[in-house]
Order: structure tokens, then sequence, then C-alpha cells
């Protein structure tokens, strides 16, 4: 490790540079800027940035600026590269790099409920998604079926019906699940159907539960149940 320091509003990375180093952030705060500058997220003391980069070789795709004077711990390319080989957090960093788009970054800003998250809880989840489309009417869940997945709405309409009573209409940006009756299994107590063509983000039940394992207490911030 060789620890480094920045002042406020200094440049920690900069959009099309090349990857060199994985960074621990020790104390302070961290601004990672979206290309179109419309979102942020902010990391704090124990978090970490700068990996995907390291990991698949490209330009780094966002701005990193310190919101305050920041104290970081840097491991360098080649020696995180080997420190994760063949490890769990090598495979979460791989998919985390397939995953991450403008429009990923856009839908997970965008969500009211993932506002609850911290910045490294949000990375997380993102590393789990897997795109799916969806033509005209389907459903995605029946009310008595064991709860399996949970998705993130990209684009399109979500109907929620209690019996034969429609109760919510979910759209981008919204949960279509709920974490807790997933992860132990239970039976979904609502129908869930698009009307007409829908683009999601899924969750498998299996990081469902390894995702709540990770995170104690993340179940009490959702505790949305559609």
């Amino acid at each position: 490790l060789e620890e480094r320091r920045y002042k406020k509003g200094e440049f920690i990375i900069e959009r099309g540079s090349t990857g060199e180093n994985f960074y621990i952030i020790y104390s302070g705060n961290v601004a990672v800027q979206s290309a179109d500058q419309e979102y942020k997220k902010v990391y704090g003391a124990y978090e970490y940035f700068g990996e995907v980069a390291l990991i698949t070789g490209q330009k780094r795709t966002a701005d990193v600026v310190a919101e305050t004077d920041v104290v970081v711990y840097t491991i360098q390319k080649d020696k995180f590269l080997n420190f994760i080989t063949n490890t769990d957090f090598e495979k979460t960093l791989l998919r985390l790099a397939k995953n991450r788009t403008d429009e990923t970054w856009r839908v997970l800003a965008g969500s009211r409920f993932l506002k609850r998250l911290t910045s490294y809880q949000i990375t997380w989840l993102e590393s789990m998604l897997t795109a799916q489309s969806r033509d005209g009417f389907g459903y995605l869940q029946r009310k008595g079926e064991i709860c399996a997945n949970f998705y993130l709405i990209r684009r399109g309409h979500v109907h929620v019906l209690r019996g034969d009573k429609q109760i919510k209409i979910l759209g981008p940006g919204d949960f279509v699940g709920a974490m807790g009756k997933i992860a132990a299994g239970e039976e979904c107590h609502v129908t869930f159907y698009h009307p007409g063509p829908l683009e999601l983000f899924l969750i498998p039940a299996e990081d469902v539960r390894s995702f709540l394992s990770k995170n104690p207490g993340l179940g009490m911030k959702l505790v949305y149940e559609y």
C-alpha cells in the first residue's frame, strides 16, 4: 500500500486516463461523476474505487474528485490483480465491469429506494444485475408462487394485483419483488404482470441471499414490498 493525500476539489482520476492503481479511502469523501455530469456517486471512508479499468484494461470512464480533503491507500495494478486472482471478489468485479454503463448508473441513481443505500451497497447490487427484455403481455410472478427473482425496471411498466384489484403501477427505477421473501423462500402475496414490452435488470434469488448475508441490516432498508 502507498498513502496519498488530495485536497478538496483535486482530481484523483481523470476520465480517459490509463488505470494504474486501486484506491481505498482512509478518510474524507470522493465523488465519481457520470459521463453526462448528471449524476454522481459519493464514496466515504473504507469504500473503494478505480477497480474496473484495472481488470478490463480500458481507459478510465469517469472523473473522481476529492469532495473533501482525502487520504487514500493505493495498490499498484499488477499487485492488485495478483491479490484478487481466483477470489470471489474478482468474480464480483468482472460482473461489475460488464454491467456498468451510463444507463445502468442512471437507473440506479434515479431509483427512490436506492437512496437508502450506501454507494458501496449500490455498487454491489450493480455487480449482480443481468439485463432482460420481455415482449408484449406477460407475468413476472403470480400470487402463491415462490418468490424467485428480484427485478429493477429499466423501461416499461409493471402492474401489481392483489386478487383482482390493481394496487400499483411500477415504472423505471422501481423494484419488483421483496428481498426478505426471496431470501426466505416465501410465497409471493401479489401478482406482477406487464401489459407491454418491458426491459429489466434481474437479480437471481441466490444472489439476493448472498447480498443480504454480506450486508447485515440491509433488509430493514429495503422493506419495500413490491
